[in-house]
């Protein structure tokens, strides 16, 4: 088999990694424009039943809403409108201001003018906002619900996939990381190799003597122990991390081997916590 010269498989991987840089703006500007977290609509999203159980969400983006206060009652009104028709949902707050609970809550909803049953739910992400529940198809059927859900496609996300995704995507950088360790094991390729080493040396270090104190089985002062145990991970962090950039500069093959396990642990982490923060900020997930 014919090998791929050096200079163009750095090609290859430059235009790969250039995709999923692309790939992520994509998805990230997507997110931000119907991230639960930033919906200002007092109803923050409506979801319809399908087959008995929740099928599609739809956010507050969609909705034209009013407020009113009466009586001591917080009075909301949101429509949107879905397949031509419009839904109407009113929900009546038995404070004068909106309390994170459904008790004294009254829900009505009307789709083309016919009531249909619903309810009220409420999660971290939009916070005092509520969420409706229509529990009803609205006659759509299984082709609209599913031109729903494509329209309205990453709030159908559930937070295991949003979870395989964050998985997926640190992996794939991962292996691109390393494949550019392995190609081109630069100074700074070796720098950030042994920061890495020396962060994965850190984590280990907290776990292992954080847990020793419930392995001890007799009374330790836990807030003493995890400071000395913070202490000793910290110095072990930059001993390890300092012993791996001195021994990454050379260019033996045991010193390439660590470069490239170094760069892909830390990219792993690196994109790994930022996606993770991403989706949890943005109220993707619970």
């Amino acid at each position: 088999m014919r090998r791929i010269p050096n200079r163009t498989a750095k090609f290859l991987l430059r235009m790969t990694i250039g995709c999923l840089l692309l790939l992520l703006l994509v998805l990230g500007s997507l997110m931000v424009r119907v991230a639960p977290a930033w919906v200002e609509t007092p109803i923050a999203s409506v979801s319809l039943w399908q087959n008995n159980r929740t099928g599609l969400r739809i956010m507050g983006y969609d909705f034209t809403c009013t407020s009113q206060k009466a009586a001591g009652q917080t009075i909301d009104r949101c429509t949107t409108t879905i397949q031509n028709s419009s839904l109407a949902m009113t929900l009546t707050h038995a404070k004068p201001y909106r309390a994170f609970e459904t008790q004294g809550i009254i829900c009505q909803a009307a789709f083309s003018g016919k009531a249909v049953p619903c309810e009220v739910w409420f999660d971290f992400a939009t916070g005092n906002r509520p969420n409706v529940v229509v529990k009803d198809s609205l006659g759509l059927s299984n082709v609209d619900l599913q031109a729903l859900r494509q329209q309205h496609f990453l709030s159908q996300i559930s937070d295991s996939t949003w979870n395989d995704i964050v998985l997926g995507i640190a992996i794939a950088a991962s292996l691109l990381a390393a494949l550019s360790a392995w190609l081109d094991p630069n100074t700074l390729t070796k720098m950030f190799a042994g920061v890495s080493l020396g962060c994965l040396a850190y984590g280990l270090a907290q776990t292992g003597l954080g847990g020793m104190v419930y392995r001890a089985g007799r009374e330790i002062d836990l807030s003493r122990w995890l400071g000395i145990v913070s202490n000793l991970a910290i110095v072990l962090g930059i001993v390890v991390g300092g012993a791996a950039i001195r021994l990454l500069r050379s260019h033996s093959r045991v010193a390439r081997i660590f470069t490239i396990l170094g760069s892909a642990y830390g990219i792993f982490s690196l994109v790994g916590y930022v996606l993770l923060f991403s989706v949890l900020a943005l109220g993707f997930v619970d």
